[in-house]
């Protein structure tokens, strides 16, 4: 291309690589003649990039006219074009795009096939909303088909930060942490902009003085520890009942007082406020430190939760979670209460509302409370071999009601009872197992207790119990099997039986003491069913003549039958006796079985 030539009476350069914009682009062939709208625009001697006919030898940079149209004069000679000629589009709807020219020179205008394209890559946009509207600057990275991509919809794609909402005053104050400026007002414009987008809080420390609502679809983010907010007196944020789909993640949050005392436990971090029948779903909590609350963390009729990597210090119970909670996962967290409550705290709603399925595991610390896990009613709690629960001033685990209980543990310490299985009013299905590495209790407290009415224990052969003067086990429920090693630091038994059925299968220094008195009465019947609860001696009260006895659970044992009245002992059947026995008060027969039947040992009539 020569040196540029310039048109003085129109104003126009000629053989420039940058052409005078024009008033709009073609979107498909047109008649080169005649006023006309095009892409939405009216001409009217208008300046028109023509870049879309059948025949390219046609395409151009043209002068509309009510006639004929004319190539423009900046455009119409063979020096004024060469490849990558760019030109820009003012009005349309294709405002904003640059046009490039990709024929490669020499051009001969209305001979060579003029290509004109979107603009690649380095192209710029540039036009006024309305003529009063912000700037829209925008940039094409496809050769082809591409749609313009303006500033704002970029904008729109990247993490919207919290300084935008804040004037110079507040972000100041936020990076020095001087708590004098109240963010609250900045901050929940910040949380509402990031609806359906990625919000980022910057490094520094500010002060809210109530809570910051946040929507569906929102994700929160900072930089680690280094993204502060410190709540005054209040709540850090609430999530309303149903919302769903929010992400907290890579910050530190703190409590005060209104006055900015520190770690008051007055108020709560997290809070989520569901209700029976509005629920909200999917709330995560990642890479999180939180301290100085009475609840870090409280997830009410949440479903589908997560806890990863997520830090408590000076909290009174780090997690609570109420209702229905469903499908709560927790990993790799250190939630430490402080001389607090519990570590974590399940609570039934009214009606006996309960939560289900709590998973605890990778490496998660519970600690340093007054329990590891409270829970007066749950259905389906684990822990893995990665857990460890410590430092507990009561029942590590504390639990009524809770329904399929499995703990593999690695280590769980307490100064009261390990694991606590309450007594319940009526027959409860517990299913728990429960094989933790080392268990260890101190005091008078028993390691495990398994209470009245608790059905389903197994207790592995991998635990390692030491108790202080306690007993190591006490089984007051049913269905328990026991196969622990047992180091027992007390003078009591290793293991207390205080119910029938259960199996007991020991080591260690001590014994297996049964908790029931050693006689029984049991009422005659012509099937005699003597209870197995450790009694060896039974009153039998009661005339009725006995033909059979139950035998299937006394295989090797004897045991001494008290008569109190007349009644027949016959011989046959399972009853392998010298001849019939006719009592009478204070007789006493004793006998001995082989799990089928029941042989006479000796009689006295007395």
């Amino acid at each position: 291309m020569t040196s540029p030539t310039l048109d003085r009476r129109q104003g126009l350069v000629g053989n420039t690589p940058i052409k005078a914009a024009v008033d709009c682009a073609t979107t498909g062939a047109v008649t080169l003649s005649g006023e006309q709208i095009i892409d939405g625009f009216q001409t009217s001697s208008s300046r028109v990039l023509v870049w879309n006919q059948a025949d390219p030898t046609q395409n151009g940079i043209y002068d509309s006219s009510s006639a004929a149209w004319t190539r423009s004069a900046d455009a119409d000679g063979n020096y004024d074009l060469d490849t990558n000629t760019l030109v820009s589009v003012k009005s349309g709807g294709q405002a904003g795009a640059f046009f490039a020219l990709t024929t490669t020179a020499p051009i001969a205008i209305g001979t060579s096939a003029l290509t004109w394209i979107l603009s690649a890559g380095t192209s710029l946009g540039i036009s006024l909303a309305g003529g009063t509207g912000p700037g829209l600057i925008g940039w094409l990275r496809a050769a082809t088909s591409a749609v313009l991509t303006t500033l704002q919809s970029w904008m729109g794609w990247q993490d919207i930060n919290a300084f935008e909402f804040m004037t110079v005053a507040q972000i100041a104050d936020f990076q020095a942490s001087t708590f004098t400026q109240d963010l609250t007002a900045p901050l929940q414009a910040w949380a509402n902009a990031c609806v359906g987008q990625n919000g980022r809080l910057p490094k520094g420390n500010g002060k809210t003085t109530a809570p910051i609502s946040v929507l569906s679809g929102t994700r929160l983010r900072g930089h680690g520890t280094l993204s502060r907010i410190t709540a005054y007196g209040c709540d850090a944020f609430h999530v309303a009942a149903g919302m769903t789909s929010i992400d907290f993640e890579d910050m530190a949050l703190f409590g005060a007082s209104s006055t900015g005392v520190a770690d008051p436990r007055t108020f709560k971090g997290l809070v989520t406020l569901g209700v029976n029948g509005n629920g909200n779903n999917y709330i995560n909590y990642k890479n999180l430190y939180l301290q100085g609350w009475q609840y870090p963390i409280e997830n009410s009729y949440v479903f589908n939760s997560n806890l990863d990597n997520v830090t408590t210090v000076n909290c009174t119970t780090p997690l609570h979670l109420f209702g229905q909670c469903v499908g709560t996962v927790i990993v790799k967290s250190h939630l430490v209460a402080n001389g607090g409550q519990a570590a974590i705290q399940t609570t039934k709603d009214v009606g006996g509302i309960q939560g289900e399925g709590l998973q605890i595991g990778g490496g998660t610390l519970l600690a340093s409370g007054l329990n590891g896990l409270k829970s007066d009613g749950f259905l389906s709690v684990g822990l893995d071999a990665s857990c460890i629960v410590d430092l507990c001033t009561g029942k590590a685990f504390d639990l009524s009601g809770v329904s399929v209980f499995k703990c593999d543990a690695q280590w769980v310490y307490s100064a009261d009872t390990c694991f606590n299985f309450a007594d319940q009013g009526s027959a409860v299905e517990t299913n728990a197992h429960v094989n933790v590495g080392l268990m260890t209790c101190t005091g008078s407290a028993t390691a495990v207790y398994w209470g009245t009415n608790n059905s389903g224990l197994r207790l592995g052969g991998s635990v390692y119990l030491v108790a202080g003067s306690g007993f190591p086990v006490s089984l007051n429920g049913t269905n328990a099997d026991v196969r622990p090693y047992i180091k027992n630091g007390t003078a009591q038994a290793a293991v207390r039986v205080g119910s029938a059925g259960n199996t007991i299968e020991q080591t260690g220094d001590r014994s297996i003491e049964w908790d029931t008195s050693p006689i029984a009465t049991v009422a005659s019947a012509a099937a005699l069913v003597l209870p197995r609860n450790g009694c060896k001696i039974f009153f039998i009260s009661g005339t009725t003549n006995v033909t059979s006895m139950s035998a299937g659970t006394w295989a090797g044992q004897e045991v001494a039958l008290i008569f109190q009245g007349v009644l027949t002992f016959t011989d046959g059947g399972n009853l392998k006796l010298a001849g019939n026995f006719v009592t009478t008060a204070d007789d006493v027969l004793r006998l001995v079985s082989d799990g089928t039947s029941w042989y006479e040992l000796s009689r006295s009539v007395n």
